[in-house]
């Protein structure tokens, strides 16, 4: 780590390496039926993703994607996809939806196109290194300040008042909102990468 004098003698600038940080044992899913190496290969889905925040409405999601006509992948337990005895629904999600219990953000998120998430320091940091607009809804603490911070840059938005109250339509107009931000999004992730490929340069010197 660097000293940064400016900002008092015990203030060190620390890289992101941890939103880049891949666990070296890492493998992608391969399932022969539902290979979600391909899925992000033939398609660039949003992700939604709200960590360990409590949360159960799935169905309103589900919903939300297939009036939408979005592909995305949902990570969690929380955002488990639960049995529909409609066809047409379960051929909707078979086709447009995958959902994964873990995954490491900083290996799928650049393969997706944006990031519905409740805000917490950790997956900001790795939506915006990935250089993809961030949209939030926030439950608690900083996550809050987080959504606002976001907005104001014009690296994505908020979704809702909060997480618990979040509705299809704040999905829906948050994601209208956020897919203006793709562009700037990208150019700070870009920012971001070759910020840190600069501080790794100065530490291996």
């Amino acid at each position: 780590a660097e000293k940064e004098p400016h900002l008092g003698s015990n203030i060190y600038h620390v890289g992101a390496l941890a939103d880049s940080y891949i666990p070296q044992d890492f493998t992608p899913p391969n399932d022969e039926d539902d290979d979600l190496v391909t899925f992000l290969q033939n398609h660039r889905p949003i992700c939604i993703g709200y960590g360990s925040m409590p949360y159960g409405k799935v169905q309103m999601i589900l919903e939300f994607l297939k009036e939408s006509q979005l592909k995305a992948i949902l990570v969690g337990k929380a955002l488990t996809i639960p049995k529909n005895d409609d066809d047409g629904d379960d051929d909707f999600v078979k086709t447009n939806i995958r959902q994964v219990d873990s995954l490491p953000y900083a290996w799928l998120l650049p393969q997706c196109q944006m990031m519905f998430c409740h805000g917490g320091a950790g997956v900001v940091h790795a939506t915006l290194r990935a250089g993809i607009p961030a949209v939030i809804s926030p439950l608690m603490g900083d996550q809050f300040s987080f959504a606002k911070l976001i907005q104001a840059k014009g690296l994505g938005c908020q979704a809702g008042a909060s997480l618990p109250n979040v509705s299809k339509q704040d999905m829906q107009t948050a994601f209208e909102t956020a897919t203006a931000c793709i562009p700037k999004a990208k150019e700070f992730g870009e920012q971001i990468r070759s910020n840190e490929k600069e501080s790794l340069s100065g530490v291996q010197r």
